[in-house]
């Protein structure tokens, strides 16, 4: 039965009436039913709360539904009246809340508090699926934490960064250990940009103990640069480089491909060693360069051999049997032709035949033109000491011996050069000093020879006779007989400047 109609107020819904259901108004009814369904959706939508319309009934309860519609026209009516007096309570309610406010302003606040709680609902939902209420203090539901996955990424993903953190350890770690490799490295090379090529050596032999001890690879390159260095210094550092080779490669390591430069200056090296072998058996048993140079050519005929090495011992021969300049010259200018790239030997070779033929002035623009090559070897200065004592200008012969002496403090013949520019300066003190250094500091037999000599002198004029007995024992040793020069400069008979700033400015000997 429906309820009692209240009194209309303002802003009340106007009362719906009750329409009978006669046959033939029923096409009128069906309209009227949409208009009311839609006044009740409109007006639901500005309620503050929420309404859930169940239009049907239960499965017992249901009466056929109008098959043009597809609504109950009876119980439509009813749930219309039902909520209509629902409706109504809440407005009159809205209404004495607010007696003094319009109808149009209670309703937009109805609807604004709506909306809010549409934006930020005060029922905390999960944050994984959504759609579960939880509690203040949860994040997720029940279900949701059993069944989500807690990692990112799968289990063996786990392993990246780990690897990536082992990686970078072992990044630091031989940094650590290889910066000081790096640093004198990166200082050899600099040596050896500016010619130094002793100082890069000396740089690189303070590392060579740690390359050693790591991995062989890694220090291919550092030992490679060394053999690079003496090869570079020419000649005079061919049996260092061969020992050099000897102790940090085996036959195997040279027959690996990465050492290909290597093995080409091992064997560049074994080919001088045969030819000196061939040169000794020759010239000591010539009796002219004519005769060396055709047995000479005979053995080398036999196997092929650098035609610069070649062309060297026979410019050693031409000076030993004491060709003409003009002939050693000749030998010179083939070397320069063959490889014009060794400056190193062809400019010394020039300097030497410049003396012979004293041309002193020649002789010191080769030895400066030969100082660019390698700015610590002795023999520029060695050259020019010598060119400027036989040209009376002993000043200037000291001053070549003081710059050598820079580069190369411990270097026989430099030290020797010395020795006899002080003792054209009459400081025979001094020159035994330098004169003892040039005699421990010998290298090889010639130099032993001259520097024997010089310090038998030394000895002599400083009246240390036990240095000067030990001078001549040490010479007799090597079958070396000791020069007339040094006895009649002793004895009186002449003086040092009639050996060091006349003819040759040397010893004679036989």
């Amino acid at each position: 039965m429906a309820k009692e109609k209240k009194k209309s107020k303002p802003g009340k819904l106007n009362e719906l009436k009750t329409v009978e259901d006669p046959k033939d108004l029923k096409e009128q009814k069906n309209i009227e039913n949409f208009k009311k369904q839609d006044e009740l959706e409109e007006l639901i939508s500005k309620l503050p709360g929420e309404v859930i319309l169940d239009l049907n009934d239960s499965e017992d309860d249901k009466i056929p539904l109008d098959p043009e519609t597809g609504l109950d026209p009876e119980e439509l009516e009813k749930e219309l009246e039902d909520l209509k007096d629902l409706v109504q309570d809440e407005i009159d309610k809205m209404m004495e809340e607010n007696p003094e406010s319009e109808w149009d302003d209670i309703v937009k606040e109805a609807a604004d508090k709506k909306l809010k709680r549409t934006i930020s609902p005060s029922v905390k939902m999960c944050d994984c699926c959504g759609d579960v209420e939880v509690d203040e203090d949860e994040i997720y539901c029940e279900m949701c934490l059993e069944t989500m996955q807690h990692y990112p990424f799968e289990g063996w993903k786990a392993l990246i960064p780990i690897i990536t953190i082992a990686l970078l350890a072992l990044s630091f770690s031989l940094t650590a250990i290889s910066w000081s490799v790096f640093s004198s490295t990166a200082k050899a090379e600099k040596f050896v940009r500016e010619g130094k090529f002793s100082s890069a050596l000396a740089m690189y032999d303070s590392i060579n103990t740690e390359i050693k001890v790591t991995d062989r690879n890694f220090g291919q390159k550092y030992l490679y640069n060394q053999v690079r260095i003496y090869d570079k210094i020419g000649i005079e550092a061919y049996e260092q480089l061969n020992v050099f080779i000897e102790e940090n490669y085996t036959a195997k390591n040279l027959d690996n491909p990465c050492n290909k430069k290597v093995k080409n200056i091992k064997l560049k090296i074994d080919n001088f060693g045969k030819l000196y072998e061939i040169f000794e058996l020759r010239a000591y048993s010539a009796s002219s360069y004519e005769a060396f140079e055709k047995a000479f050519d005979e053995d080398v005929a036999k196997d092929e051999y650098d035609s610069v090495f070649v062309n060297y011992f026979k410019y050693v021969a031409a000076t030993f049997l004491d060709e003409s300049t003009e002939s050693k010259n000749k030998i010179i200018d083939k070397i320069r032709e063959a490889d014009p790239d060794f400056k190193s030997l062809y400019l010394s070779l020039y300097a030497e035949t410049a003396l012979d033929a004293k041309d002193y002035d020649k002789c010191i623009a080769y030895a400066n033109d030969l100082q660019k090559t390698n700015a610590e070897s002795a023999y520029p200065y060695v050259y020019k000491a010598i060119a400027y004592r036989l040209k009376g200008d002993i000043a200037k012969a000291s001053n070549a011996c003081n710059e050598g002496l820079k580069v190369a403090p411990m270097n026989s013949n430099m030290n020797y050069q010395m020795a006899v520019v002080c003792l054209l300066q009459g400081k025979n003190e001094t020159a035994f000093t330098y004169a003892e250094l040039a005699f421990n500091n010998a290298t090889d037999m010639n130099t032993f020879e001259s520097a024997g000599n010089l310090y038998a002198l030394c000895s002599g004029l400083k009246g240390d006779k036990e240095k000067y007995e030990s001078a001549v024992e040490a010479l007799k040793y090597y079958n070396i007989s000791l020069s007339k020069d040094v006895t009649e400069v002793l004895e009186g008979n002449k003086k040092v400047e009639d050996i060091f700033a006349k003819g040759k400015g040397d010893f004679t000997w036989g």
